[in-house]
């Protein structure tokens, strides 16, 4: 008996040691299911019900990890990091003022030590939320489809101004590959027109001085001067 006890000891000590380097590193799939063995052999401890409900959040559904929140809410000994996931599930249930109340909650109790979660963002998106929902009518979808928590705010294209947002990651791994800007956007005929102009009058002025020489002396020199200082001399007057 003494022996099996051991062995337990042990492996539960490993399962700990596991699931808690997963955690830290945020591989969350890989901690969860080490946090519901753990969680299953101790019901009541208060670190393996958040780290499982947090792994649940980013893994499964935030719908998942509802019950593993309320019941550290219930606890004196509240982490008060649940406040802020707390707020997250009440904001996507469209609970404003009880996320507002989360999130304030979570405001005053953090430390200097505390993960920043941009509480005080969140609470002004509820608020913005709220004022929209008082006109319910001028709110109109125009599609809907699924999403995961990390791929969120890549769904988001602003087609009229050429522009997407992108997370942190994406964003650096495309700095990574393509150091260059592009510019997308359509030219009218004039802007096309003085462009190319532009860029024949650019060849003109770099060969041009040697050839007029050659054909025409000094009497075409000073033309091709005044030719070239002519755009100058129109946009000094206009």
């Amino acid at each position: 008996m003494s022996v099996n006890t051991v062995v337990f000891a042990q492996s539960e000590n490993q399962l700990i040691k596991t699931a808690k380097s997963a955690y830290l590193k945020e591989n969350y799939k890989n901690a969860l299911e080490g946090y519901r063995q753990l969680l299953s052999n101790d019901l009541t401890n208060i670190e393996y019900n958040y780290r499982y409900a947090v792994c649940l959040f980013y893994t499964k559904s935030p719908k998942s990890s509802e019950k593993y929140f309320n019941y550290l809410l219930e606890q004196s000994d509240c982490p008060i990091e649940v406040f802020y996931f707390k707020g997250r599930l009440n904001h996507l249930n469209y609970e404003f003022d009880d996320a507002i109340e989360m999130y304030s909650n979570y405001i005053r109790l953090k430390t200097k030590k505390s993960t920043d979660y941009k509480c005080a963002d969140e609470i002004m998106r509820c608020q913005n939320a709220k004022e929209l929902l008082k006109s319910p009518r001028a709110i109109q979808v125009l599609s809907q489809e699924g999403r995961t928590v990390s791929d969120y705010f890549s769904a988001y294209l602003f087609d009229s101004i050429n522009f997407k947002l992108y997370t942190n990651d994406d964003f650096n791994k495309k700095v990574n590959n393509k150091n260059y800007i592009v510019g997308d956007r359509d030219e009218n005929i004039f802007s096309l027109t003085a462009s190319l102009t532009a860029s024949a009058l650019g060849a003109w002025i770099l060969f041009g001085p040697a050839s007029a020489a050659t054909w025409g002396g000094i009497g075409a020199v000073i033309g091709y001067a005044l030719g070239t200082a002519a755009p100058m001399l129109f946009l000094y007057n206009f």
